[in-house]
Parts: C-alpha cells; structure tokens; sequence
C-alpha cells in the first residue's frame, strides 16, 4: 500500500463509516462477507481478525476514529485515508470488495510506515 491516487471513487467506504457510526455492528451483517480478513499493520505487529462479527464489533471504534477521513484508490482498490485532527496521518484502508460485500479490509496504523507513504493532504 504505497501509491495513492486521487480520484473520485465509489464512495461506499465513506458511506459505510457514516452508517457504522450511526448503527454500529448492525452495518457488519449487510456489508461484511461472513469471512472476512481484517488485517491492522501497527507499531506493534500485525493483528489479523477473521469473520463479519469480530470485524464488525471493532468498526464503530475504528470509524470513529476515522473521523477525518477522504476515499481514495490503495493500489487500484477502494479505500479511506484519515487523519488525525493536527492533520498527522491516522490510517490507510484498502477494501476488497466481492459479489457486493467486503471480504477484506487491510489497515495501515503504524506511523513508520504511513511516514513513507506518499498520501494526500487532509481535506
């Protein structure tokens, strides 16, 4: 996850933040594949969730706090970078998306990482 474009996607990511927002795991049953792959690259390690309800039980915190965020391609895929409110990078998310749903979610939180990534300026 290195290379950013701007351009005017499929906002389905910004809409499912809005909606995890405003109904929480509910969202995940309608969105999430039953199997999906969430995968988090902090400072600390890589953290790997497997399956909607996990995925979904973390995803109002996660949209939260994306709070700033702007859709963006990931290497040709759909995804949201945010930003913390002093416009220091947050995360990096890349969706993949099959038949309607999400089966993968691949997040970038460490800041080593986001540091050397060419990422857009905050909105």
């Amino acid at each position: 996850m290195n290379q950013f474009e701007y351009a005017r996607v499929d906002t389905s990511g910004v809409d499912l933040l809005d909606e995890v927002r405003d109904r929480g795991a509910q969202v995940g049953a309608r969105v999430l594949d039953p199997e999906v792959k969430l995968t988090v690259d902090t400072a600390d390690g890589v953290l790997v969730v497997l399956g909607a309800t996990k995925v979904a039980s973390g995803a109002r915190l996660a949209a939260t706090a994306a709070g700033r965020g702007r859709a963006v391609l990931v290497d040709g895929r759909p995804g949201i970078v945010a930003w913390h409110e002093n416009g220091a990078p947050l995360s990096v998310t890349a969706f993949t998306v099959d038949g309607g749903r999400i089966t993968g979610m691949a997040i970038v939180t460490d800041p080593a990482r986001l540091a050397s990534m060419a990422l857009p300026d905050p909105a």
